[in-house]
């Protein structure tokens, strides 16, 4: 079902290829009334078409008991990781993206036929039951009336259980022929039959010709102390029942563990229902699934037992001869049956001993084979069935029913498997973009190392999350810089070694190559191997698998603090910008795929975020470099006088706020163009800085500036002081240019450097402006100047507020 008559045509030209009926529909709607017209086996269904998208059509399809069983595979172009859960959460059984291959939609129907037709095999048997229940029922009653009217036995007993003739004579001596325990069950229904004077019906059996054979009792009150018993051969009715039984046993455990699959994800539940069905419905003392691991050792994970001195759940075998002897057996799907341990011939003695360890007699071994993904290997596990009491021949119903759990429990694994591959990938999506949310809310590099050391850490679930920068004007390389360390109480900045938690070798290894570093185990032994050389981004991790630090060249100086190490370099532009490491500190941990690809992924964004932020600092330096050049006199390294005017009005609007005064100080070398003339350009420039250097040494507040107002004029701007403190710096200024000695070969008034100094104070008012003590300050230089030079003149301006008259 597709809008795309062009993709219809495909897959119809594909699908008939292989045999395959087909029916085309363009529209949800048309699809809705094809399906109508005849059910199909099976559906493939675009998302996007007219009228009705896919989704809404799974899902009236699954809403109608009807089409509820007919699998629904998508074949979609949305590739998001939303629409594809979606599709399952309205029923879908897969999941193909287009453009997709000819081989892949083969194999995925394929698939989904073997199940279907699985599921018609039980509906088959189901309808067979039924039949066989329907004969049964009519052949009990048939047989009811033949025993009834030609037994097979009719014994004449007295209330001691002794056998009588027709005349009521005993025939022997001795009672019943039969075992003790049999006696005994005739003999208490014969008083109950006495008694109640009625007829009582017991059931037993009896060994014969080294078969067991069912035999039915009824006994019916003859006369005061006899009875009447006939006694007939079962065993072709009750073989019928147990095995009807158990037909329905099976069924019934098949469809609850098909119905579990369908409902939930919890493959615990699953696996417990499982067990605990198959163990009773077998009738044996230990079902149990054993999960591989990486080196195919294995786990007992779940379990059932009838007695509590079985039980061996949580506990791992390791088969040195399993790889060799077993792998490739249970990777094709070969059972393995062994009806008595000890007279089989194949096992091998470590195995017998093993086995006999675990009270095992016999065993039926079933392999659970998962398809190929990109999680774990094909062969996930085994499900296992022991008796521990005696050897038991296995029946071909009880190796059949153990295959038809195995495959109903692969495809629940495959599904939660599917389901935690996606789960992690939205995890590490959402880890990702919290990171990015990071980077784009701040561009300070000790904000972004918090959050990504938080992050990480509380993604990972670990003890310690250390994320430094290098020291690249350090000789060496590996010297660390800014680093943060998060663990279970929050996030701190580690101020001499962020590498501390790590063995500088493992540093060395991390920072000369974009693959991560990988340690299981660092307190196991391990065989030793060489540093990595650096690889292009995007190689493969440096995995040091399964057992454990590995011994590099030279040795580590001490132990390493952590049993299992996860880290990375944050790679840029072919050179490792820092490090990124993850560390459990207690216990050792397999790291896994996900894990890995999630750590270099986060340190490929975190690379790029710390280059970010690097270059942004630069830039703000550059920015604040340039603005103070624009704001300082090239000559007297001073400010100029864009920044007095900028800084007077700033400060003016500041004092009239806080009613505070201001003064402002007008300072101009005594005759310096006859010096400039006498001395030459040269000294009269140096003479200027000499002025502006004593000057700017007097007023060093953090609030002062000193400024070059014109060519041999500078102002001093000093905010928040009085007349009185003006005049004082006013006159250090004079004093602090007298004290340098400066010659002054062309001056009329001294054979030195001297200044005129004019002094306005004001507290600011609302209405003023800056101008006015600039001109009052000029106006106290003029006087200055005109009394004779080398000195100092203040004038005080009277603060103007509304309704006052301008001075």
């Amino acid at each position: 079902m597709d809008d795309q008559i062009d993709n219809l045509r495909a897959l119809s030209a594909l699908l008939s290829g292989q045999g395959y009926r087909v029916r085309k529909a363009l529209s949800g709607k048309m699809a809705l009334e094809t399906v109508a017209a005849q059910l199909p086996d099976l559906i493939l269904l675009d998302i996007s078409m007219p009228e009705m998208d896919g989704y809404a059509v799974c899902h009236q399809l699954k809403a109608s008991e009807e089409t509820a069983h007919i699998p629904i595979l998508f074949l979609s172009a949305l590739s998001d990781l939303k629409d594809k859960l979606r599709a399952f959460e309205v029923g879908g059984a897969d999941y193909i993206t287009k453009p997709f291959a000819a081989e892949e939609v083969l194999a995925r129907i394929q698939h989904q036929v073997q199940i279907l037709q699985q599921q018609r095999s039980l509906h088959r048997e189901i309808q067979e039951r039924r039949q066989i229940e329907a004969r049964l029922e009519q052949q009990n009653q048939t047989l009811k009336g033949i025993f009834q009217a030609v037994p097979d036995q009719i014994l004449r007993l007295r209330a001691d259980a002794t056998i009588l003739d027709d005349g009521g004579q005993p025939l022997t001596t001795q009672t019943l022929p039969w075992p003790i325990s049999v006696q005994g069950q005739i003999k208490t229904a014969l008083q109950q039959a006495l008694t109640e004077k009625s007829v009582v019906t017991v059931e037993f059996t009896h060994p014969r010709q080294g078969e067991c054979q069912y035999y039915e009792a009824r006994i019916a009150a003859f006369r005061a102390q006899e009875a009447i018993v006939v006694i007939r051969d079962v065993t072709r009715r009750r073989l019928i029942e147990l095995d009807s039984a158990r037909k329905s046993g099976r069924e019934q455990l098949l469809a609850n563990i098909t119905e579990r699959i369908h409902q939930s994800l919890e493959v615990s539940q699953i696996l417990s229902a499982a067990v605990e069905g198959t163990r009773r419905l077998l009738n044996v003392n230990r079902v149990l699934v054993y999960r591989f691991n990486p080196d195919w050792s294995g786990e007992v994970i779940i379990e059932s037992v009838n007695r509590t001195d079985l039980a061996i759940q949580g506990v791992t075998i390791y088969d040195p001869c399993f790889e060799r002897n077993w792998h490739h057996r249970y990777l094709e799907g070969r059972n393995h049956v062994v009806a008595d341990i000890h007279q089989d011939a194949h096992l091998q003695s470590c195995y017998v001993e093993m086995l006999s360890q675990l009270q095992v007699k016999s065993l039926l071994v079933v392999p659970i084979r998962l398809q190929q993904t990109e999680v774990g290997h094909p062969l996930w596990g085994l499900f296992i069935a022991h008796h521990c009491d005696m050897p038991h021949p296995w029946d071909m119903w009880e190796q059949d029913l153990m295959q038809q759990i195995s495959v109903q429990l692969a495809v629940a694994l495959q599904r939660a498997q599917l389901y935690e591959v996606m789960s992690r990938r939205a995890n590490r999506e959402a880890l990702l973009n919290r990171i990015l949310d990071a980077v784009r809310e701040s561009l300070d590099l000790t904000t972004i190392l918090q959050r990504a050391a938080a992050e990480v850490r509380t993604a990972f679930q670990v003890d310690r999350c250390t994320v430094a920068l290098l020291d690249f004007t350090q000789s060496d390389e590996t010297t660390p810089g800014l680093g943060m360390m998060a663990t279970p109480n929050g996030v701190k900045e580690v101020t001499h070694d962020p590498f501390a938690s790590l063995d500088r070798v493992y540093v060395g290894v991390v920072t000369r190559t974009p693959r991560p570093l990988v340690i299981h185990n660092a307190s196991l032994p391990a065989p030793r191997v060489t540093a990595p050389s650096p690889l292009p981004s995007g190689a493969p991790a440096a995995d040091v698998r399964m057992a454990s630090r590995p011994a590099l060249d030279p040795p580590p100086a001490k132990p390493v603090e952590s049993p299992a190490i996860l880290a990375t370099s944050l790679w840029f532009e072919g050179k490792a910008q820092g490090v990124l490491s993850v560390q459990q500190n207690q216990t050792p941990r397999h790291w896994t795929e996900d894990d890995i690809l999630l750590i270099k992924e986060v340190a490929d964004q975190l690379a790029v975020a710390v280059q970010q932020a690097q270059l942004y600092q630069q830039v703000q330096t550059a920015n604040a470099t340039l603005e103070k050049l624009a704001n300082l006199d090239g000559l007297t390294q001073v400010a100029n006088r864009r920044k007095f005017d900028e800084y007077l009005q700033q400060t003016w609007r500041w004092l009239r706020r806080d009613r505070e005064p201001l003064s402002l100080i007008l300072c101009d070398v005594d005759y310096f163009k006859r010096y400039n003339d006498c001395c030459g350009h040269l000294a009269g420039d140096d003479c200027l800085k000499q002025v502006a250097q004593a000057i700017a040494r007097v007023a060093q507040r953090p609030n002062d500036l000193v400024a070059r107002y014109g060519g041999e004029e500078f102002a001093i701007i000093l905010p928040q002081t009085p007349p009185a403190g003006a005049l004082h710096i006013a006159h250090q200024i004079q004093a602090a240019i007298a004290a340098f000695n400066l010659p002054h070969p062309d001056s009329p008034i001294s054979d030195r450097v001297t200044v005129s100094l004019g002094v306005s104070s004001q507290i600011p008012g609302v209405t003023g402006t800056p101008a006015i003590l600039l001109t009052h300050a000029d106006a106290a230089l003029y006087k200055a100047k005109h009394a004779g030079r080398d000195r100092c003149v203040t004038l005080w301006c009277k603060t103007v507020n509304p309704g006052d008259e301008q001075p």
